[in-house]
């Protein structure tokens, strides 16, 4: 038996009365940093193919990890730590994302470019 879910193009976020548009350009944006092979590998700016060393959590060492983070943070200097400081509050963050969702707001951009504009603004979402 299957269900039939309606899309998401068919009703409106709460507070909207239109539902959204869609972007026929929607999944099929360029990668800015890496791109695909032909291989279906991907490679960096420079086409080179790149090799992804990841790691098991369970084979690493979390008590070396830890003790390399201390050790770091003692050695901080004071200017370090307000950089730190500033960039850990989260308020930049917020101030961006919201100048985004605003101007999407004002130009009545769809989801899908939303998406696209906050791309370009990599300071990890909290």
């Amino acid at each position: 038996m299957r269900t039939s879910y309606r899309r998401w193009t068919e009703f409106p976020y709460p507070g909207e009365s239109l539902p959204p548009k869609g972007s026929p350009e929607a999944g099929n944006w360029p990668m800015f940093f890496i791109s695909r092979g032909r291989d279906n590998d991907f490679l960096d700016p420079f086409h080179q193919r790149i090799i992804w060393r990841v790691k098991n959590p369970l084979d690493i060492d979390w008590e070396t990890e830890l003790f390399i983070v201390e050790e770091t943070l003692k050695s901080l200097t004071s200017q370090q730590i307000r950089i730190a400081q500033y960039w850990g509050t989260g308020e930049l963050t917020a101030k961006i994302t919201t100048l985004i969702f605003n101007l999407a707001e004002k130009y009545m951009l769809g989801s899908p470019e939303c998406c696209k504009g906050s791309e370009l603004f990599p300071l990890g979402y909290e």
